[in-house]
């Protein structure tokens, strides 16, 4: 009897031990679920009309405008994506970056995107490390390349200021070129803008964490009390 009692109280800490361990990867789980917001669309004026393009090679880039939105914590950047027509020749030295704002012109370099080469017509997206993009910022997308003429690239542009936002982010209205790789700057004519779209991921902000930390530590705090108090009702059966 003494030996069936003892193997009864070990399996019941056994359960125990897997139940706590099961409902503490549930309250990580939905911790960490809760934090992390899944990339979404911010903002994209892909599906408006096209107005021409734009040549992109060693002596022209381009470069096109957007600012973010109001969320207190930022934003962690996922991709961003151009409109492109089919490329003349055979370039392969297509780049695209991702700039500061500086007094109205792209400024420096904050990332390189990874990307294929956009040689074909149509909608390309390009890769982010993650970069952090502060609330309320202008940024600036530079589609650049260091090849030479006829091998060129095409950035289709548009002059429509419609945009898909979220969360209050906009689109520039005037696009700009460079013609001596990003040194001086001088506006696209005729109110031309590139084609975007800027996948991101807000990120809350710290208190954000604390509380569901706090949540968390309380449901594990209760759950370890009913392990506790299992267990010393085993004992005294």
């Amino acid at each position: 009897m003494e030996k069936t009692r003892n193997r009864i109280v070990v399996q019941k800490k056994q359960g125990n031990h897997w139940r706590f361990h099961f409902i503490l990867g549930i309250v990580f789980g939905l911790t960490v679920g809760s934090v992390r917001s899944h990339a979404a669309t911010l903002v994209s004026n892909l599906s408006e009309s096209v107005f021409g393009s734009q040549t992109v090679f060693s002596a022209q880039w381009i470069a096109t405008a957007f600012t973010t939105g109001s969320n207190a914590g930022g934003y962690s950047l996922e991709s961003i994506a151009a409109k492109f027509a089919l490329a003349t020749g055979t370039p392969s030295n297509f780049s695209m970056l991702l700039a500061q704002e500086d007094s109205g012109n792209p400024g420096a370099t904050i990332e390189t995107l990874t990307g294929s080469q956009p040689t074909t017509g149509g909608n390309k997206t390009f890769t982010s490390t993650g970069t952090n993009l502060d609330a309320d910022t202008k940024y600036w997308v530079i589609l650049s390349s260091t090849d030479s003429a006829p091998d060129t690239f095409h950035a289709r542009t548009t002059t429509v200021d419609n945009q898909t936002s979220s969360d209050g982010w906009v689109i520039g209205n005037t696009g700009r070129k460079s013609t001596d790789s990003g040194v001086s700057w001088s506006n696209l004519s005729g109110g031309l803008t590139g084609f975007l779209r800027v996948n991101a991921t807000p990120v809350p902000e710290p208190h954000e964490y604390a509380l569901l930390m706090g949540l968390s530590l309380v449901s594990l705090a209760i759950v370890r009390l009913s392990n506790s108090r299992n267990d010393s009702k085993s004992h005294g059966s």
